[in-house]
């Protein structure tokens, strides 16, 4: 996940946050929505139980509407409502990355 996102939400970030805004926020709205979507096809993530994976595919499930959200707030310029989202899925990142990444439980 981290090869996909990374890249295209810190562009997003500084994009956002700059008075220069460009077409790259939505690009990286788009490659953040794919990433989040596969999400849902990894056949194993990192849980040991079914009701790990419940929450585990909620926070991608989450994860995929708030990207779905930025790039439509991006596409319509509405920069008020892009960093919203962005604050969001900052959010439900750390969420999950807390809940289940190796070292942080």
């Amino acid at each position: 996940m981290r090869e996909h996102v990374n890249v295209p939400f810190s562009y997003a970030v500084l994009e956002t946050a700059s008075a220069n805004r460009t077409i790259r926020v939505h690009r990286a709205a788009l490659v953040l929505g794919v990433a989040a979507r596969s999400l849902n096809e990894w056949k194993n993530p990192p849980v040991d139980s079914e009701g790990g994976r419940a929450v585990f595919y909620e926070y991608a499930r989450d994860l995929a509407r708030r990207a779905t959200e930025l790039e439509r707030t991006a596409r319509s310029h509405d920069t008020a409502l892009t960093a919203q989202n962005l604050v969001g899925i900052q959010e439900t990142c750390n969420g999950c990355h807390r809940f289940f990444r190796e070292g942080l439980r």
